[in-house]
């Protein structure tokens, strides 16, 4: 009887790991594959060397704080 136990108690564990599993592959997976597909980039994309941007607004020191 305790062996049905144990096995009760990791039930739920894998099949969370399995739906979640899914949910990613089936949910990221897809997506990414279809934006590739498209040619659409989800993130911009520089040839620079840097990826920060120029601040905008004013330099003004006065209106900053």
């Amino acid at each position: 009887m305790k062996i049905f136990t144990r096995i009760t108690a990791y039930i739920p564990r894998i099949i969370t790991e399995v739906f979640l599993t899914l949910a990613f592959v089936l949910g990221v997976g897809v997506v990414s594959v279809v934006f590739r597909l498209v040619g659409r980039r989800m993130l911009k994309y520089s040839t620079k060397k840097s990826l920060w941007e120029e601040p905008t607004g004013s330099s003004s020191l006065a209106r900053m704080y």
